[in-house]
Protein backbone atom coordinates (compact mmCIF):
# COMPACT_ATOMS: atom_id res chain seq x y z
CA UNK A 1 0.00 0.00 0.00
CA UNK A 2 1.28 3.77 0.40
CA UNK A 3 3.17 4.94 2.40
CA UNK A 4 2.25 7.28 5.89
CA UNK A 5 -1.46 7.07 4.87
CA UNK A 6 -3.55 8.56 7.38
CA UNK A 7 -5.23 6.71 10.15
CA UNK A 8 -9.36 7.33 10.50
CA UNK A 9 -9.52 7.45 14.68
CA UNK A 10 -13.02 6.07 14.63
CA UNK A 11 -12.99 3.07 12.68
CA UNK A 12 -8.74 2.74 13.72
CA UNK A 13 -8.55 1.46 10.04
CA UNK A 14 -6.06 2.80 7.93
CA UNK A 15 -6.96 4.60 4.32
CA UNK A 16 -5.37 4.30 1.23
CA UNK A 17 -6.05 6.70 -1.76
CA UNK A 18 -4.69 5.41 -4.88
CA UNK A 19 -6.70 6.80 -8.19
CA UNK A 20 -10.25 6.74 -7.93
CA UNK A 21 -10.82 4.86 -5.34
CA UNK A 22 -10.98 4.52 -1.61
CA UNK A 23 -9.65 1.14 -0.01
CA UNK A 24 -10.32 0.79 3.40
CA UNK A 25 -8.01 -1.48 4.88
CA UNK A 26 -10.52 -4.18 7.62
CA UNK A 27 -9.80 -7.08 9.42
CA UNK A 28 -9.22 -9.84 7.10
CA UNK A 29 -10.52 -8.04 3.92
CA UNK A 30 -10.34 -5.35 1.73
CA UNK A 31 -13.38 -3.00 0.94
CA UNK A 32 -13.38 -0.59 -2.32
CA UNK A 33 -15.71 2.19 -2.89
CA UNK A 34 -16.03 3.17 -5.77
CA UNK A 35 -16.03 7.38 -6.39
CA UNK A 36 -18.80 9.47 -8.13
CA UNK A 37 -16.79 9.84 -11.45
CA UNK A 38 -16.61 13.05 -14.34
CA UNK A 39 -18.70 11.02 -16.92
CA UNK A 40 -18.38 11.89 -20.45
CA UNK A 41 -22.31 11.75 -21.75
CA UNK A 42 -22.94 10.89 -25.67
CA UNK A 43 -26.43 11.01 -27.55
CA UNK A 44 -27.43 10.69 -30.76
CA UNK A 45 -30.58 12.14 -31.95
CA UNK A 46 -32.52 10.68 -33.27
CA UNK A 47 -30.67 7.39 -31.79
CA UNK A 48 -33.37 5.52 -34.91
CA UNK A 49 -32.66 6.44 -38.47
CA UNK A 50 -33.33 4.29 -41.35
CA UNK A 51 -30.47 3.99 -44.60
CA UNK A 52 -30.12 7.42 -46.12
CA UNK A 53 -30.43 9.36 -42.93
CA UNK A 54 -28.04 11.34 -40.43
CA UNK A 55 -28.26 11.56 -36.37
CA UNK A 56 -26.15 14.38 -34.85
CA UNK A 57 -23.76 13.57 -32.26
CA UNK A 58 -23.55 15.43 -28.79
CA UNK A 59 -21.11 14.98 -26.23
CA UNK A 60 -21.59 16.46 -22.56
CA UNK A 61 -19.01 16.53 -19.53
CA UNK A 62 -21.20 15.70 -16.54
CA UNK A 63 -19.51 15.69 -12.84
CA UNK A 64 -20.46 14.06 -9.85
CA UNK A 65 -23.74 15.77 -9.32
CA UNK A 66 -25.10 15.70 -12.63
CA UNK A 67 -24.43 19.27 -13.31
CA UNK A 68 -22.55 20.01 -17.11
CA UNK A 69 -18.66 20.78 -16.91
CA UNK A 70 -18.11 23.78 -19.57
CA UNK A 71 -15.39 22.85 -21.80
CA UNK A 72 -13.72 25.44 -24.30
CA UNK A 73 -14.33 24.98 -27.38
CA UNK A 74 -10.92 24.18 -29.12
CA UNK A 75 -11.20 21.18 -26.80
CA UNK A 76 -10.73 17.82 -29.19
CA UNK A 77 -12.74 14.84 -28.85
CA UNK A 78 -12.14 11.78 -30.85
CA UNK A 79 -15.50 10.18 -32.08
CA UNK A 80 -14.71 6.23 -32.96
CA UNK A 81 -17.16 3.79 -35.06
CA UNK A 82 -16.85 -0.16 -33.98
CA UNK A 83 -16.94 -2.21 -36.95
CA UNK A 84 -20.82 -2.73 -37.37
CA UNK A 85 -21.44 0.85 -37.42
CA UNK A 86 -18.47 1.41 -40.19
CA UNK A 87 -20.17 -1.09 -42.14
CA UNK A 88 -23.58 0.82 -42.33
CA UNK A 89 -22.19 4.47 -42.25
CA UNK A 90 -19.48 7.28 -41.43
CA UNK A 91 -18.78 9.69 -39.32
CA UNK A 92 -18.98 13.32 -40.80
CA UNK A 93 -17.97 16.95 -39.42
CA UNK A 94 -17.11 19.78 -41.04
CA UNK A 95 -13.60 18.59 -42.31
CA UNK A 96 -13.31 14.94 -41.57
CA UNK A 97 -15.56 11.80 -42.65
CA UNK A 98 -14.61 8.29 -41.64
CA UNK A 99 -14.56 5.76 -38.63
CA UNK A 100 -12.62 8.19 -36.53
CA UNK A 101 -12.42 11.92 -36.54
CA UNK A 102 -11.19 14.22 -34.48
CA UNK A 103 -13.51 17.47 -33.60
CA UNK A 104 -13.34 19.98 -31.94
CA UNK A 105 -16.06 21.64 -29.08
CA UNK A 106 -17.12 23.65 -30.91
CA UNK A 107 -18.58 21.73 -33.78
CA UNK A 108 -20.73 19.84 -32.07
CA UNK A 109 -22.37 22.37 -30.00
CA UNK A 110 -22.96 23.90 -33.84
CA UNK A 111 -24.40 20.23 -34.41
CA UNK A 112 -22.53 19.83 -37.26
CA UNK A 113 -20.74 16.65 -36.42
CA UNK A 114 -22.95 13.69 -36.96
CA UNK A 115 -23.21 9.68 -38.07
CA UNK A 116 -24.56 9.48 -41.95
CA UNK A 117 -25.96 6.06 -42.77
CA UNK A 118 -25.20 4.19 -46.31
CA UNK A 119 -28.02 4.58 -48.86
CA UNK A 120 -27.68 1.03 -49.77
CA UNK A 121 -26.41 -1.80 -47.32
CA UNK A 122 -25.73 -5.29 -48.01
CA UNK A 123 -26.14 -7.48 -44.68
CA UNK A 124 -23.74 -10.18 -44.30
CA UNK A 125 -24.88 -13.81 -44.67
CA UNK A 126 -22.68 -14.60 -41.51
CA UNK A 127 -23.90 -14.82 -37.67
CA UNK A 128 -23.24 -10.87 -35.82
CA UNK A 129 -23.10 -9.94 -32.53
CA UNK A 130 -26.01 -7.35 -31.69
CA UNK A 131 -27.08 -6.52 -28.48
CA UNK A 132 -25.36 -9.29 -26.86
CA UNK A 133 -27.00 -12.17 -29.41
CA UNK A 134 -26.34 -13.72 -32.03
CA UNK A 135 -28.69 -13.86 -35.19
CA UNK A 136 -28.91 -14.38 -38.77
CA UNK A 137 -29.01 -11.40 -41.01
CA UNK A 138 -30.43 -12.39 -44.64
CA UNK A 139 -29.47 -10.83 -47.43
CA UNK A 140 -32.11 -7.74 -47.40
CA UNK A 141 -34.79 -9.09 -45.52
CA UNK A 142 -34.25 -7.45 -42.80
CA UNK A 143 -35.95 -4.13 -40.83
CA UNK A 144 -33.15 -3.33 -38.79
CA UNK A 145 -30.00 -3.48 -40.88
CA UNK A 146 -27.59 -3.12 -38.03
CA UNK A 147 -26.41 -0.96 -34.66
CA UNK A 148 -23.53 1.46 -34.71
CA UNK A 149 -22.02 2.35 -31.61
CA UNK A 150 -19.97 5.57 -31.45
CA UNK A 151 -17.85 6.32 -28.83
CA UNK A 152 -16.04 9.34 -27.92
CA UNK A 153 -12.96 9.51 -26.05
CA UNK A 154 -11.32 13.62 -24.20
CA UNK A 155 -8.57 13.99 -22.58
CA UNK A 156 -9.86 16.56 -19.20
CA UNK A 157 -7.28 17.91 -16.55
CA UNK A 158 -4.51 15.08 -17.59
CA UNK A 159 -7.43 12.10 -17.74
CA UNK A 160 -8.74 10.07 -20.68
CA UNK A 161 -12.86 9.98 -20.28
CA UNK A 162 -14.64 8.14 -22.59
CA UNK A 163 -18.41 7.43 -23.08
CA UNK A 164 -20.14 6.06 -26.12
CA UNK A 165 -24.21 5.95 -27.34
CA UNK A 166 -26.07 3.34 -29.99
CA UNK A 167 -27.70 4.08 -33.53
CA UNK A 168 -30.01 1.73 -34.89
CA UNK A 169 -30.13 1.72 -38.35
CA UNK A 170 -33.19 0.33 -39.83
CA UNK A 171 -34.36 -0.46 -43.43
CA UNK A 172 -36.30 2.89 -45.27
CA UNK A 173 -39.03 1.88 -46.70
CA UNK A 174 -38.83 1.52 -50.75
CA UNK A 175 -40.80 3.64 -52.47
CA UNK A 176 -42.68 2.39 -55.32
CA UNK A 177 -44.66 5.07 -58.25
CA UNK A 178 -45.65 4.48 -61.83
CA UNK A 179 -45.73 7.20 -64.37
CA UNK A 180 -47.59 7.27 -67.37
CA UNK A 181 -46.90 8.82 -70.61
CA UNK A 182 -49.72 9.60 -71.63
CA UNK A 183 -52.48 9.64 -68.84
CA UNK A 184 -54.94 8.96 -71.44
CA UNK A 185 -55.58 7.13 -75.08
CA UNK A 186 -58.04 6.25 -77.04
CA UNK A 187 -59.87 2.78 -76.81
CA UNK A 188 -58.00 0.09 -79.20
CA UNK A 189 -59.68 -0.11 -82.79
CA UNK A 190 -61.08 3.67 -82.64
CA UNK A 191 -58.08 5.03 -84.55
CA UNK A 192 -55.83 7.18 -83.36
CA UNK A 193 -52.93 6.82 -80.49
CA UNK A 194 -54.00 3.57 -77.76
CA UNK A 195 -50.50 3.22 -76.07
CA UNK A 196 -49.07 4.77 -73.28
CA UNK A 197 -45.28 4.35 -71.42
CA UNK A 198 -45.30 3.14 -68.33
CA UNK A 199 -42.66 3.88 -66.13
CA UNK A 200 -42.11 2.31 -62.80
CA UNK A 201 -39.78 3.92 -60.48
CA UNK A 202 -38.34 2.60 -57.38
CA UNK A 203 -36.59 4.90 -54.61
CA UNK A 204 -35.18 4.54 -51.39
CA UNK A 205 -34.65 7.80 -49.41
CA UNK A 206 -35.21 9.49 -52.79
CA UNK A 207 -32.69 7.82 -54.80
CA UNK A 208 -33.28 5.03 -57.43
CA UNK A 209 -33.02 1.36 -56.69
CA UNK A 210 -30.82 -0.78 -59.46
CA UNK A 211 -32.05 -4.65 -59.70
CA UNK A 212 -35.40 -4.25 -57.46
CA UNK A 213 -37.71 -6.86 -59.69
CA UNK A 214 -40.96 -5.71 -60.98
CA UNK A 215 -44.46 -7.45 -61.28
CA UNK A 216 -47.33 -5.83 -63.42
CA UNK A 217 -50.50 -6.00 -64.05
CA UNK A 218 -53.42 -4.21 -65.88
CA UNK A 219 -57.60 -4.61 -64.56
CA UNK A 220 -60.08 -2.59 -65.79
CA UNK A 221 -61.96 -0.43 -63.31
CA UNK A 222 -65.63 -1.84 -63.02
CA UNK A 223 -68.87 0.55 -63.94
CA UNK A 224 -66.53 2.96 -65.33
CA UNK A 225 -66.77 4.34 -69.27
CA UNK A 226 -71.05 3.55 -69.72
CA UNK A 227 -70.18 0.04 -68.95
CA UNK A 228 -73.36 -1.35 -66.02
CA UNK A 229 -72.50 -4.54 -66.07
CA UNK A 230 -69.57 -6.72 -64.43
CA UNK A 231 -67.54 -9.35 -64.29
CA UNK A 232 -64.41 -10.71 -66.85
CA UNK A 233 -63.68 -7.21 -67.83
CA UNK A 234 -60.73 -7.38 -70.39
CA UNK A 235 -58.00 -4.65 -69.76
CA UNK A 236 -55.32 -3.94 -72.26
CA UNK A 237 -52.05 -5.39 -72.58
CA UNK A 238 -47.98 -4.71 -71.90
CA UNK A 239 -45.88 -5.03 -74.72
CA UNK A 240 -45.26 -8.45 -76.09
CA UNK A 241 -47.22 -9.81 -72.92
CA UNK A 242 -44.07 -9.26 -70.42
CA UNK A 243 -45.49 -8.49 -66.94
CA UNK A 244 -41.98 -8.72 -65.03
CA UNK A 245 -38.80 -7.06 -65.30
CA UNK A 246 -35.79 -5.29 -63.49
CA UNK A 247 -35.23 -1.25 -62.78
CA UNK A 248 -32.09 0.07 -64.02
CA UNK A 249 -29.40 1.99 -62.82
CA UNK A 250 -31.68 4.58 -62.07
CA UNK A 251 -34.45 2.74 -60.60
CA UNK A 252 -36.86 2.78 -63.49
CA UNK A 253 -38.16 0.13 -65.12
CA UNK A 254 -40.10 0.77 -68.83
CA UNK A 255 -42.30 -0.70 -70.69
CA UNK A 256 -45.44 -0.18 -73.09
CA UNK A 257 -49.09 -0.57 -72.55
CA UNK A 258 -51.97 -1.17 -75.37
CA UNK A 259 -55.21 -0.06 -73.70
CA UNK A 260 -58.42 -2.33 -74.00
CA UNK A 261 -61.09 -1.51 -77.56
CA UNK A 262 -63.46 -0.70 -74.25
CA UNK A 263 -63.76 3.12 -72.71
CA UNK A 264 -62.95 3.51 -69.78
CA UNK A 265 -60.51 3.26 -66.71
CA UNK A 266 -57.61 1.09 -66.79
CA UNK A 267 -55.64 0.23 -63.57
CA UNK A 268 -51.84 -0.46 -64.05
CA UNK A 269 -50.70 -1.80 -61.23
CA UNK A 270 -46.64 -2.64 -60.01
CA UNK A 271 -45.46 -4.73 -57.56
CA UNK A 272 -42.41 -4.78 -55.99
CA UNK A 273 -41.63 -8.78 -56.62
CA UNK A 274 -41.41 -10.71 -53.39
CA UNK A 275 -43.37 -8.19 -51.01
CA UNK A 276 -46.32 -6.86 -50.61
CA UNK A 277 -45.82 -3.19 -51.87
CA UNK A 278 -47.72 -2.15 -55.05
CA UNK A 279 -49.19 0.74 -56.23
CA UNK A 280 -51.08 1.98 -59.24
CA UNK A 281 -52.17 4.56 -62.24
CA UNK A 282 -55.31 4.84 -63.55
CA UNK A 283 -55.45 5.40 -67.50
CA UNK A 284 -57.89 7.12 -68.90
CA UNK A 285 -59.53 5.85 -71.80
CA UNK A 286 -62.00 7.11 -73.99
CA UNK A 287 -62.71 9.07 -77.16
CA UNK A 288 -62.13 12.73 -77.16
CA UNK A 289 -64.92 14.94 -77.17
CA UNK A 290 -68.19 13.07 -77.45
CA UNK A 291 -71.15 14.89 -76.37
CA UNK A 292 -74.22 13.72 -74.32
CA UNK A 293 -77.67 13.84 -77.09
CA UNK A 294 -79.67 16.33 -74.73
CA UNK A 295 -83.51 16.17 -74.69
CA UNK A 296 -85.55 17.59 -77.77
CA UNK A 297 -89.32 17.82 -78.17
CA UNK A 298 -88.55 16.54 -82.32
CA UNK A 299 -87.44 13.07 -80.92
CA UNK A 300 -87.53 10.80 -77.91
CA UNK A 301 -84.53 8.45 -76.99
CA UNK A 302 -84.72 4.98 -76.40
CA UNK A 303 -82.48 2.04 -76.30
CA UNK A 304 -81.38 1.99 -72.58
CA UNK A 305 -80.65 -1.54 -71.02
CA UNK A 306 -79.55 -2.71 -67.49
CA UNK A 307 -76.00 -3.71 -69.67
CA UNK A 308 -75.68 -0.04 -70.45
CA UNK A 309 -77.99 2.27 -68.35
CA UNK A 310 -80.41 5.04 -70.37
CA UNK A 311 -83.65 5.76 -71.28
CA UNK A 312 -85.73 2.95 -72.74
CA UNK A 313 -89.32 2.69 -74.12
CA UNK A 314 -89.26 -1.07 -72.92
CA UNK A 315 -90.58 -1.87 -69.47
CA UNK A 316 -86.61 -2.10 -67.52
CA UNK A 317 -85.89 -1.89 -63.90
CA UNK A 318 -86.09 2.49 -62.62
CA UNK A 319 -82.43 1.96 -61.56
CA UNK A 320 -81.25 0.67 -65.33
CA UNK A 321 -82.10 4.28 -66.49
CA UNK A 322 -80.58 6.09 -64.01
CA UNK A 323 -78.40 7.70 -66.55
CA UNK A 324 -77.87 8.24 -70.32
CA UNK A 325 -75.12 6.16 -71.18
CA UNK A 326 -75.99 4.93 -74.83
CA UNK A 327 -76.57 8.71 -76.33
CA UNK A 328 -73.24 10.11 -76.75
CA UNK A 329 -71.61 11.46 -80.44
CA UNK A 330 -69.56 14.27 -82.02
CA UNK A 331 -71.09 17.51 -81.02
CA UNK A 332 -71.23 17.41 -85.08
CA UNK A 333 -73.22 14.54 -85.13
CA UNK A 334 -75.39 15.56 -82.06
CA UNK A 335 -76.33 18.76 -83.58
CA UNK A 336 -77.50 17.25 -87.00
CA UNK A 337 -79.50 14.65 -85.46
CA UNK A 338 -81.29 17.22 -83.66
CA UNK A 339 -81.34 19.16 -87.55
CA UNK A 340 -82.51 16.09 -89.10
CA UNK A 341 -85.04 15.17 -86.73
CA UNK A 342 -86.56 18.73 -86.53
CA UNK A 343 -86.95 18.41 -90.42
CA UNK A 344 -88.64 15.13 -90.18
CA UNK A 345 -91.43 16.46 -87.84
CA UNK A 346 -92.07 19.63 -89.55
CA UNK A 347 -92.41 17.35 -92.80
CA UNK A 348 -94.47 14.54 -91.15
CA UNK A 349 -96.69 16.43 -87.85
CA UNK A 350 -98.50 14.22 -87.29
CA UNK A 351 -96.43 11.41 -87.52
CA UNK A 352 -94.35 9.43 -84.78
CA UNK A 353 -91.52 11.24 -83.04
CA UNK A 354 -88.11 9.42 -84.13
CA UNK A 355 -86.88 7.26 -81.51
CA UNK A 356 -83.19 7.76 -81.38
CA UNK A 357 -81.02 4.46 -80.56
CA UNK A 358 -78.00 4.02 -79.34
CA UNK A 359 -74.81 6.16 -80.38
CA UNK A 360 -71.61 5.75 -78.86
CA UNK A 361 -71.35 4.87 -74.73
CA UNK A 362 -69.69 8.03 -72.59
CA UNK A 363 -66.11 7.10 -73.48
CA UNK A 364 -66.35 5.26 -77.12
CA UNK A 365 -65.02 1.94 -77.78
CA UNK A 366 -66.45 -1.44 -78.22
CA UNK A 367 -70.32 -0.87 -77.69
CA UNK A 368 -71.28 -4.81 -76.37
CA UNK A 369 -74.72 -4.73 -76.43
CA UNK A 370 -75.72 -7.84 -74.75
CA UNK A 371 -72.67 -7.41 -71.76
CA UNK A 372 -70.93 -10.27 -72.30
CA UNK A 373 -67.39 -7.89 -73.71
CA UNK A 374 -67.78 -9.46 -77.11
CA UNK A 375 -69.86 -8.79 -80.40
CA UNK A 376 -72.84 -6.83 -80.99
CA UNK A 377 -72.00 -3.78 -82.60
CA UNK A 378 -69.88 -3.58 -85.14
CA UNK A 379 -69.47 0.29 -85.17
CA UNK A 380 -70.49 2.78 -82.60
CA UNK A 381 -67.06 3.15 -80.97
CA UNK A 382 -66.53 6.72 -82.01
CA UNK A 383 -69.96 8.70 -82.05
CA UNK A 384 -70.01 8.70 -85.47
CA UNK A 385 -73.00 6.03 -86.12
CA UNK A 386 -76.95 6.51 -85.10
CA UNK A 387 -79.32 4.10 -84.85
CA UNK A 388 -83.00 4.91 -85.47
CA UNK A 389 -85.77 3.02 -85.15
CA UNK A 390 -87.74 1.99 -88.49
CA UNK A 391 -90.93 0.07 -87.71
CA UNK A 392 -92.70 3.33 -85.94
CA UNK A 393 -92.22 4.89 -89.98
CA UNK A 394 -95.17 4.01 -92.27
CA UNK A 395 -93.99 3.11 -95.71
CA UNK A 396 -92.45 0.13 -97.79
CA UNK A 397 -89.39 -1.84 -96.57
CA UNK A 398 -87.21 -3.95 -98.44
CA UNK A 399 -83.93 -5.65 -98.11
CA UNK A 400 -81.40 -4.51 -100.29
CA UNK A 401 -79.70 -7.65 -101.27
CA UNK A 402 -76.54 -5.37 -103.36
CA UNK A 403 -76.29 -2.45 -101.08
CA UNK A 404 -76.90 -0.17 -103.43
CA UNK A 405 -79.66 1.88 -101.58
CA UNK A 406 -82.08 1.10 -104.36
CA UNK A 407 -84.85 -1.51 -104.79
CA UNK A 408 -84.28 -3.54 -107.43
CA UNK A 409 -83.96 -7.16 -109.15
CA UNK A 410 -83.17 -9.36 -106.53
CA UNK A 411 -84.14 -7.44 -103.76
CA UNK A 412 -87.03 -8.33 -101.45
CA UNK A 413 -89.47 -6.41 -100.63
CA UNK A 414 -90.41 -7.03 -96.87
CA UNK A 415 -93.04 -4.30 -96.07
CA UNK A 416 -95.84 -3.35 -98.73
CA UNK A 417 -98.54 -1.27 -97.23
CA UNK A 418 -100.63 -0.86 -100.38
CA UNK A 419 -99.56 -4.33 -101.09
CA UNK A 420 -99.21 -3.69 -104.95
CA UNK A 421 -95.92 -5.29 -104.82
CA UNK A 422 -94.11 -2.59 -105.62
CA UNK A 423 -91.63 0.08 -103.51
CA UNK A 424 -94.00 3.26 -103.51
CA UNK A 425 -92.77 6.52 -103.06
CA UNK A 426 -93.58 6.99 -98.87
CA UNK A 427 -91.59 8.39 -96.00
CA UNK A 428 -88.43 6.19 -96.01
CA UNK A 429 -87.17 8.09 -99.04
CA UNK A 430 -87.89 11.35 -97.76
CA UNK A 431 -86.27 10.34 -93.91
CA UNK A 432 -83.39 8.95 -96.43
CA UNK A 433 -83.02 12.30 -98.23
CA UNK A 434 -82.99 14.08 -95.05
CA UNK A 435 -80.61 12.43 -93.09
CA UNK A 436 -78.41 13.37 -96.26
CA UNK A 437 -79.02 16.78 -95.85
CA UNK A 438 -77.44 16.86 -92.60
CA UNK A 439 -74.45 14.77 -93.04
CA UNK A 440 -74.95 11.17 -93.37
CA UNK A 441 -73.35 9.70 -96.29
CA UNK A 442 -75.41 6.27 -95.90
CA UNK A 443 -78.18 5.24 -94.58
CA UNK A 444 -79.44 1.22 -94.26
CA UNK A 445 -81.66 -1.21 -92.84
CA UNK A 446 -80.35 -3.11 -90.18
CA UNK A 447 -81.78 -6.75 -89.61
CA UNK A 448 -84.77 -6.02 -91.68
CA UNK A 449 -88.38 -7.74 -90.45
CA UNK A 450 -86.77 -9.38 -87.29
CA UNK A 451 -87.50 -7.56 -83.79
CA UNK A 452 -84.18 -5.38 -83.78
CA UNK A 453 -84.58 -3.68 -87.86
CA UNK A 454 -83.48 -0.32 -87.53
CA UNK A 455 -82.22 2.49 -89.27
CA UNK A 456 -78.21 2.81 -89.31
CA UNK A 457 -77.37 6.33 -90.42
CA UNK A 458 -73.38 6.51 -90.70
CA UNK A 459 -72.61 10.29 -90.12
CA UNK A 460 -69.58 11.79 -92.16
CA UNK A 461 -66.37 12.82 -90.25
CA UNK A 462 -62.58 13.50 -90.91
CA UNK A 463 -61.81 11.16 -88.33
CA UNK A 464 -64.06 8.37 -89.45
CA UNK A 465 -62.55 4.73 -89.47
Amino acid sequence: MGKSQPINKKTKERVVTQSNEKILEGIGKILIVKKNLIKLEVNASPDTIETGEKSRIKVRLINKEGEEITISDDTEITLTLDEEGSRLGRLESRNNSGQTITVRAEEIKNGEVKYIANNTIQSPNALIKINNKERLKLMGNEEIKGIATITATIIYEGKEIEGNTKITIKEADKKIEIILEPEEVRPLGTGGNNKTKVKVKVTRSEKGIKDIGIELRAEAEEGSGGHDHRGNRPAGKFKDNITVGKTDENGVYETEYTASEFGGIEKIIAKIAGSGKETEAKLTVRVEGLELLPESPYYVKIGGTCNHHGPSDREIPTECMDKDNNHWGTPNVIKNIENIAKEYRRIFPNLSLLAINDISLSNGGKFDINGQWKGSHTYHRVGLDVDVRSTNMPGDRFIDRNRNDEYDKGDILIVDINRNGKYDNNVIPVFKSIAEDYGVYKVNLEYPGRNNEHWHLYFWDINRR
